[in-house]
């Protein structure tokens, strides 16, 4: 009998198996798929990468010549960068497996399901064999948002509309985006940059989730610059082959339609007592630093070590081009619970290397405080967002780095892992 089960290879899976099994527990991860669940394969990774090479290419366009570089004809070889994408994906899920099976993890590459609660465990079946653990982790990761919309089903099957698991390994012509969130943000910058003409379709007001206003405005601003249509306060009641029918009646054509509507749990959580719920799975917080959090809070109960973590405050990043990055509070927030709350804006320009390097840009960044001038909140615009959010205390607790960062890195060497 294995002391834990974790059934799903996501970042949450993944680091409640290894952490469990360098505690001494006899352990064995089940992944129906691939390890690094959609974070690593379609995800946070392979977008960030298109990013970067959209992030070097405008630079030729627009800043090489304010540093006295003649970057003259270049363009985009788009094959290279998928190959590039894929080596780069399979790199990170290799080195995963080798920390999973360095670490005493046993991998079952198979779709796992609880077949019945055992005393004192559980009984799992997958590829054709029975596991019975003692102690069972559920992290069967997210799935992507499919609203329920006239015509979605169809054109999805027909391949005109696809999810970020199945972008176009070729820039499609026009592309339409269904949702303005980080996703859908990310992908319009990428794919308006190598030459789509890129709509997006956005429900809320503004563009970005959560956000403190002048981040949305940022990101609007930067988006429209490069010729990007956004249709805010705005949905798709109706779609067809090849267009998509706004509320007020009017068409809109594409060659793809990229739907990136949020994320949900991929399945239900099994009924039987006992069960740790992580990551995406839990529905809570569909980010890979939380489930990774929560692995840990998980496997420190199983252990019996007390007391319960403290989670840090959740930083959360869009990698547009230029980023925004956020933590904690926004003004009006703070100020439910202290009216006396105010708030500070700097340029990025106060940094000398920033005025250095990004000639072209406006960054800004935002503290909120209490009355008593406690920071409550950060709110960045600019090149660097995302690496500054993880460095601040709020509210006298650690802030979790948005992730993919460097500042991640900062984690593993305090923690001394290998």
């Amino acid at each position: 009998m294995y002391d834990v089960a974790v059934i799903g290879g996501g970042p949450g899976g993944c680091r409640a198996a290894e952490l469990a099994a360098r505690r001494g527990l006899k352990t064995v991860l089940f992944e129906r798929e691939e390890l690094g669940g959609v974070c690593l394969n379609y995800g946070c990774i392979p977008i960030k990468l298109l990013l970067h090479a959209a992030r070097m290419y405008e630079a030729l366009q627009l800043e090489a010549p304010q540093f006295g570089i003649d970057a003259e004809g270049f363009r985009w070889d788009f094959e290279t960068l998928w190959k590039r994408k894929e080596r780069t994906v399979a790199r990170l899920r290799a080195a995963l497996r080798q920390r999973l099976q360095a670490a005493a993890v046993e991998l079952v590459n198979a779709e796992a399901a609880v077949e019945s609660k055992l005393p004192g465990g559980f009984c799992i079946e997958a590829g054709g064999c029975r596991y019975e653990a003692r102690q069972l982790i559920w992290a069967a990761g997210g799935k992507p948002h499919i609203p329920a919309i006239p015509g979605i089903a169809e054109a999805l099957a027909a391949g005109f509309a696809v999810t970020p698991r199945e972008l176009p390994a070729a820039v499609p012509p026009s592309l339409l985006i269904l949702g303005g969130g980080a996703a859908g943000i990310e992908l319009a910058t990428f794919f308006r940059i190598a030459g789509s003409a890129v709509t997006i379709v956005e429900a809320g007001n503004t563009l970005g989730g959560r956000l403190d206003f002048r981040l949305a405005q940022f990101l609007t601003a930067a988006l429209e610059k490069r010729g990007v249509k956004i249709h805010t306060a705005n949905t798709i009641p109706r779609i067809g082959d090849g267009w998509a029918e706004l509320a007020d009646g009017s068409r809109l054509t594409a060659s793809k339609l990229l739907i990136t509507c949020g994320w949900e749990a991929a399945a239900a959580v099994p009924a039987s007592p006992g069960v740790q719920v992580i990551g995406d799975a839990a529905g809570r917080r569909f980010l890979a630093p939380v489930a990774e959090w929560e692995a840990e809070a998980a496997i420190d109960r199983l252990c019996g070590i007390s007391p319960e973590r403290t989670q840090p405050v959740v930083a959360r990043a869009i990698f547009a081009i230029p980023e925004v990055a956020t933590a904690g509070m926004t003004l009006d927030e703070a100020r439910k619970m202290d009216a006396a709350a105010y708030e500070r804006r700097l340029p990025l320009t106060l940094s000398g290397r920033y005025m250095a390097e990004h000639p072209l840009e406006n960054g800004f960044g935002v503290g909120v405080y209490s009355g008593a001038g406690e920071l409550l909140g950060v709110h960045l615009a600019g090149s660097g967002a995302a690496e500054l959010a993880g460095a601040f205390q709020i509210n006298g607790r650690a802030v979790m780095p948005p992730h993919p960062s460097l500042s991640e890195f900062n984690r593993l060497l305090q923690a001394g892992e290998s």
